[in-house]
């Protein structure tokens, strides 16, 4: 993978009473109502990405993308081990970010960061 290569990522805030989902439970009809994330975490973890130099795609309830260069994500996130740069293309693997190289008073305010699954369906997906 080149070191410019673009990749995204969806980040999801907790919830006002920190609940934090698990990637098995996913976002409901039942459960969006308590997963809505505090303005002001939610404000404050996009303006962090947006300053690190990620391109933000505007928050949909407590989720939202980052885009950018493998690099800044290694700079921000910690170096990608071969299984996240792998899952960053698309191919099976872990890929969900570690939030520990992130600053407290960002990391404390997200439930998760994770490379996207890829299409399952259509031109490019299984079926």
């Amino acid at each position: 993978m080149d070191a410019d290569e673009i990749l995204s990522a969806i980040v999801m805030v907790r919830s006002r009473a920190g609940k934090k989902p698990s990637m098995i439970e996913g976002i409901t009809a039942e459960n969006a109502a308590s997963l809505e994330p505090d303005p002001l975490e939610l404000e404050s973890a996009v303006a962090f990405f947006r300053a690190k130099g990620f391109e933000v795609v505007a928050p949909s309830g407590p989720l939202f993308t980052i885009s950018g260069p493998e690099r800044l994500f290694s700079l921000v996130f910690g170096p990608l081990d071969e299984g996240l740069r792998g899952a960053a293309r698309g191919l099976p693997g872990e890929r969900t970010l570690s939030l520990d190289s992130l600053p407290r008073d960002i990391s404390d305010y997200l439930a998760f960061a994770t490379f996207e699954e890829p299409l399952t369906f259509g031109p490019v997906g299984g079926f």
